[in-house]
């Protein structure tokens, strides 16, 4: 494959070197997305470096898999359920929603203004006083990159529990040990790395599949379930707030319980990191970020209440040896360790797919973090080497 040369303008857009013919000016539009896209990277003083790839559907698919609110709302389900029992798992979910809902409305909003890969960091710096624009962009900043590095560790290590949940499902012997859950994640973090070096052109491929396992999971698990599993009743789940730890107060214990839907629904800011690899980002980036929200909030939500609904007996679940309550839930519905099994497979490399897009937004975080020399080292950090070859 013939690589074309890419030379940067004056304006901080890219420009092909040599022959002017028709190819090479299609390979620009293509990889630099629309005129639009240019003028808001020249407003923004930022040079063109990544190809814009995504779009609307497949950005949304993105932060779909990425936030993965199904999958955490099973996996966080036994946090919600022994602080706050399961109305505080149902009421608190709505509650999180409604507030990080006007959070993602705010951010949609200034994602439009400024489209950039730097995200919160960057808005900060344009409507902080003046006084404070460079110190409170630079805190931002740190928090941001911390921030996701600390996600991405979350994302692999609850991959790693789904693994280890699997291994005592089917070996009544086997006892988790946290230095298996760490070796686990080190080896999930390899294979991301993988998914976003040597395979990142076939990462659009990995994650049309994983969008598809993504949704069947879903239905899988609601189907199993509701036919399977006993049944709650509905105004005492609804109602029935709960003290398992010991706080001495059921309201003091559902507020600890926050922590669960607070887990599932974080990461709303994902597709914002990737607003420089996005076609016409300034138009599809406000927009995907408010639809790839309501989707991920309504899956999870309806997660929840599925799950409290058909928990049965709570001490039950909460013995088991898996680690998970939601694989003690599924396999007293079902009776059968291969589809629980199979079930538990499922949200095990889910979570993978979820720790391979952690990684994809932290790098691009770090990337424009280091391309404003706000880390150490950032001049090599920030140095992309990308081929804009046709095809």
């Amino acid at each position: 494959m013939k690589t074309t040369e890419i030379k940067l303008s004056a304006a901080g857009m890219l420009a092909p070197i040599g022959d002017e013919d028709e190819g090479r000016v299609e390979v620009v539009n293509k990889y630099l997305g629309t005129q639009d896209d240019r003028l808001d990277m020249d407003r923004l003083g930022k040079v063109q470096k990544l190809r814009r790839n995504f779009r609307f559907l497949s950005i949304v698919g993105f932060s779909a898999v990425l936030g993965s609110t199904w999958e955490w709302a099973l996996v966080v389900a036994g946090i919600s359920t022994v602080n706050g029992g399961p109305a505080g798992a149902i009421w608190l979910f709505l509650i999180v929603c409604f507030g990080m809902f006007f959070v993602t409305l705010s951010m949609a909003e200034m994602a439009l203004m400024a489209p950039t890969s730097g995200g919160q960091y960057h808005w900060v710096s344009e409507f902080a006083p003046k006084k404070f624009q460079k110190i409170a962009s630079y805190v931002v900043g740190w928090l941001c990159v911390l921030g996701w590095q600390g996600a991405m560790a979350s994302s692999m290590f609850a991959a790693a529990q789904q693994f280890e949940a699997l291994i005592a499902l089917n070996i009544p012997t086997y006892s988790i040990h946290g230095w298996h859950g760490t070796l686990l994640s080190i080896a999930i973090a390899l294979l991301a790395i993988v998914f976003n070096t040597v395979l990142v052109r076939k990462l659009r491929i990995f994650e049309g599949i994983a969008l598809v396992l993504h949704g069947f999971g879903f239905i899988a698990f609601m189907v199993v379930l509701w036919l399977l599993s006993p049944r709650s009743d509905v105004g005492q789940t609804w109602t029935d707030f709960q003290d398992n730890t010991g706080w001495g107060n059921p309201g003091l214990a559902t507020l600890v319980g926050i922590l669960g839907p607070i887990v599932t629904l974080v990461g709303g800011d994902s597709v914002c990191h990737l607003s420089e690899e996005l076609r016409d980002a300034s138009w599809v980036l406000p927009r995907s970020v408010v639809v790839s929200a309501i989707v991920n909030y309504g899956l999870g939500f309806i997660m929840t209440v599925t799950i409290m609904m058909t928990r049965g007996d709570l001490e039950t679940v909460m013995e088991t040896n898996t680690g998970q309550v939601y694989v003690q839930v599924v396999i007293n519905a079902t009776r059968s360790r291969v589809g629980t099994s199979i079930l538990t497979a499922a949200v095990a490399v889910l979570l993978v797919f979820c720790s391979s897009n952690s990684v994809t937004t932290a790098s691009r975080q770090l990337f424009a973090f280091s391309r404003d020399k706000g880390l150490p080292f950032s001049k090599w950090i920030s140095t992309v080497s990308v081929p804009f070859a046709p095809g």
